[in-house]
């Protein structure tokens, strides 16, 4: 199943979306009669109903769900539990506030920001962001569609690339400005993040311009100010952000050698049962040692070196456990760490 390159749910400019804070559109109190907060709060109500309604029948219905749709108005925890059932854990580890700092950040803005937005903690951001993302890419029913490509790229799915601009030679041609590289970035499912990353500009395109022309290195040093070696890592760098950025396929062989970006599948995705599965399974072995040894969860997690509640959640199967808690807590028991994934019998 392929991702189209637009949806409804827009990841343009961080100004698009004012503040998750503000969850409605009732005015400020002081610019409010009481009587008209007390309309616009009924309204917002009588809306927000309607759309939880609405995704109720398609949930009972088994229709197909846009994501999108899903972030244009967040449901309650109570609908999203429904919506995405966790069978392994009891409860849902989709939110409403998860759902709330999954949207900031796909819309461009910084975990420093959005803790600001939602006066909160930025630990606590980082938290549900991943929280929720683990808990899409396990329990997500097969009736919702992920329509966002940055979102699709966070899940490791497929999807191709379509539209505007998908040859290098086109952009050469037209040579689209900074803000338009800008969102083209965008389209391609790639997000702000912490850092700066550098993004394929007009003047790296002007470089290869020039260079398909047939000026020299030297020449474009001279009108730049830069050294051959500068222009041709700049060069490289181009061609770096180009494919694994834009996917745009090089199809000028002067300039570089001739590549075609297949359809992007960055791992293969697993089911949502057998993923739980998979994370039990070294539980169910350390149930099975503690209670062939006579030990309590504090003994073995001491023996182990390290915390009780580690011991809990694997026992639980709520947390996949990291390669150095499995290599510890397979040489505490005397087993290969191979082991500790197979079934027992």
């Amino acid at each position: 199943m392929t991702c189209p390159t637009t949806s409804s749910f827009e990841i343009n400019s961080p100004g698009a979306y004012s503040s998750a804070c503000d969850r409605s559109t009732i005015k400020p109190a002081g610019m409010q009669t009481p009587r008209r907060r007390k309309f616009y709060a009924w309204n917002f109500v009588k809306e927000k109903d309607e759309v939880v309604d609405t995704l109720g029948e398609k949930v009972k219905k088994g229709e197909t769900i846009l994501f999108s749709e899903v972030l244009e108005q967040i449901p309650s925890d109570e609908v999203l539990s429904e919506l995405f059932p966790d069978p392994y854990q009891g409860k849902s580890s989709i939110t409403h506030f998860g759902l709330e700092v999954l949207k900031l950040r796909l819309q461009g803005f910084k975990q420093v920001q959005i803790a600001e937005m939602l006066r909160t903690t930025k630990s606590r951001v980082s938290y549900w962001s991943q929280t929720t993302i683990n808990g899409l890419y396990r329990t997500r029913p097969d009736n919702v569609e992920i329509d966002i490509p940055a979102l699709r790229r966070l899940l490791n799915l497929e999807w191709t690339t379509e539209g505007r601009y998908t040859r290098l030679s086109e952009l050469l041609r037209d040579m689209p400005s900074d803000e338009e590289l800008k969102q083209l970035d965008r389209e391609r499912g790639n997000l702000d993040s912490q850092t700066t990353r550098h993004r394929v500009t007009q003047k790296d395109l002007y470089i290869l311009r020039q260079r398909l022309d047939g000026r020299s290195y030297d020449s474009i040093c001279a009108e730049l100010g830069w050294s051959r070696v500068q222009v041709r890592r700049n060069m490289q760098a181009t061609r770096k952000r180009l494919i694994r950025d834009l996917r745009i396929e090089l199809d000028v062989p002067r300039l570089f050698k001739p590549y075609k970006p297949g359809q992007l599948q960055l791992q293969p995705s697993i089911c949502a049962s057998t993923y739980c599965e998979m994370i039990r399974i070294p539980g169910e072995h350390i149930i099975a040692y503690r209670k062939a040894h006579g030990e309590s969860v504090a003994q073995f997690a001491s023996g182990c070196g390290v915390s009780v509640s580690s011991i809990r959640k694997i026992e639980k199967g709520i947390s996949e456990p990291s390669i150095l808690l499995i290599w510890k807590i397979a040489k505490y028991m005397k087993v290969k760490m191979n082991d500790l994934y197979r079934k027992i019998p």
